[in-house]
């Protein structure tokens, strides 16, 4: 599934199972996902890492579909922030639907989907982007995130695109 705001763009994909032959428990349903970054002033980076199960994969899909479904409900908050978020048992990726900041006549149709990278999937230029404070003044990023306004109609195309790479990853065995 690819996100993209303005010039800057993050895809996920998933490859595979980690442990292709294995045929049931945890380890048959971890899967290889990449995660691509694409930055505005050319730049590129991504890694490869078996950060979600088959199992996630398909929360991941369930959370979607459901936030796309009540898009109009976190579009219209009017209160204090509005959010859902999904994380995963590997702590390299975290997913957000967030209301609006604030009100803006240009993007009343949008909420914002927040990809938080940390781990293994936190990219060598953290710093550059929206980050967590430092702390403990180690001069380290923890965390880094990218907020992507979407319509409900990009989130459900965002949704089909998931459906499409989960539906080729089913779980295996008990789990």
């Amino acid at each position: 599934m690819q996100v993209r705001t303005g010039a800057l763009e993050l895809s996920l994909e998933l490859l595979g199972y980690q442990c292709p032959d294995a045929a049931g428990g945890w380890d048959a349903n971890w899967l290889n996902v990449r995660l691509k970054l694409s930055l505005p002033d050319g730049r590129v980076w991504e890694v490869i890492d078996p950060c979600l199960t088959a199992q996630e994969a398909h929360r991941l899909l369930a959370w979607l579909e459901e936030v796309s479904e009540k898009a109009p409900v976190f579009i219209g908050w009017q209160q204090a922030g509005l959010s859902s978020t999904e994380s995963f048992t590997e702590p390299c990726l975290v997913v957000s639907a967030r209301s609006p900041w604030f009100r803006h006549p240009d993007h009343d149709d949008q909420l914002h989907l927040r990809i938080v990278m940390q781990a293994e999937y936190l990219p060598p230029f953290a710093g550059e982007l929206d980050h967590s404070p430092d702390w403990l003044d180690t001069g380290e990023v923890s965390d880094a995130w990218i907020d992507f306004p979407m319509t409900q109609a990009e989130l459900r195309d965002l949704a089909a695109q998931w459906r499409a790479q989960v539906s080729r990853w089913p779980v295996r065995g008990e789990a």
